[in-house]
């Protein structure tokens, strides 16, 4: 790796932004890197927007990724997705979409109104290098784990991302950072098989 790797992971309070960073954070460092993670979110209210940079190089960096430097960007949700490349991504992104929306206060109450994620989609394909979208409901299902859908995406980081990180490196941060860690690594595990057929 000849320069800093940057994983931006983008949703809303409640999908586990945080987890997945620290999980990042502590397989970067079992690699032999000096990771650092920032994150940017609101009041920690469940829906307020989140977003967790992760950035992974041999020396100290600072916590926020540059203006177009992300490399992988995990869009938990569709809206946070777009907004977060628009400021930090670049032909050098790779995006990882979750389908699901999650609507806001506004557009519950009509307020405002949900752009379509094909939209989301067709902005998405001008800003960045490459786009995957996926809806992970069926395997969070197959599992009864709902909560667990960054720990799919971060099979999708390892399938798709060319990171730095190997499965194995992730696997045992998912083990520091959860007392019962079985079903989100099967989780991750499903996320890394269903990816790679989209590579």
């Amino acid at each position: 790796m000849d320069r800093p790797y940057n994983i931006l992971i983008a949703g809303v309070g409640g999908q586990g932004n945080l987890l997945a960073g620290s999980v990042l954070a502590e397989a970067a460092a079992l690699a032999g890197y000096r990771p650092v993670v920032g994150e940017i979110y609101g009041a920690s209210r469940r829906g307020g927007r989140v977003m967790t940079h992760v950035r992974i190089w041999k020396e100290d960096l600072g916590p926020l990724i540059p203006a177009g430097h992300t490399d992988f960007l995990i869009g938990l949700e569709p809206v946070e997705t777009i907004w977060a490349a628009d400021v930090l991504c670049s032909e050098r992104s790779v995006v990882v979409m979750n389908k699901a929306v999650v609507p806001t206060l506004s557009t519950l109450t009509g307020l405002e109104k949900y752009p379509s994620v094909e939209n989301i989609e067709k902005a998405l394909k001008e800003i960045c290098g490459s786009l995957f979208v996926m809806d992970a409901t069926d395997t969070l299902n197959e599992f009864n784990n709902p909560k667990a859908l960054n720990m799919f995406f971060l099979g999708s980081l390892v399938a798709l991302g060319k990171s730095p990180l190997s499965k194995e490196q992730i696997t045992e941060g998912i083990k520091k950072n959860l007392r019962n860690p079985a079903s989100s690594i099967a989780i991750f595990e499903r996320g890394i098989e269903i990816s790679s057929k989209l590579a």
